[in-house]
C-alpha cells in the first residue's frame, strides 16, 4: 500500500478533487438540512396564524391590548414635546 504522501505527490489533483466532492456533499446536506427546518418553521407559523394564538384575522384582544397601549405611549410623548417646547 501507499502511505498518504507518496498518494497525494503522485495524484495531487485527484486528492483535490476528492476534497471538493466531500466537501460539496457536507455542504449540500447541511443546506437540505436547513431548508427541511425551514419548511417546518413555515408549516408551523401557518399552523399558528391559522388555528392558534396568531388569530390576526379580525380585531383581535391582543390587537386591542397592543393600540391602546400605543395611544397611552402616544400621549406621553405628546405631552413631553409639549413640556419641552
Amino acid at each position: 500500500m501507499q502511505d498518504l504522501t507518496t498518494l497525494q505527490q503522485s495524484k495531487p489533483g485527484r486528492i483535490a478533487a476528492v476534497n471538493l466532492q466531500l466537501q460539496m456533499q457536507v455542504e449540500t446536506s447541511l443546506l437540505i438540512s436547513k431548508a427541511e427546518r425551514l419548511q417546518e418553521l413555515v408549516r408551523t407559523m401557518q399552523e399558528c396564524w391559522l388555528y392558534g394564538p396568531l388569530n390576526t384575522i379580525g380585531n383581535s384582544e391582543i390587537k386591542q391590548q397592543t393600540d391602546a397601549e400605543a395611544d397611552k405611549v402616544f400621549e406621553l410623548l405628546q405631552k413631553l414635546s409639549e413640556k419641552q417646547s
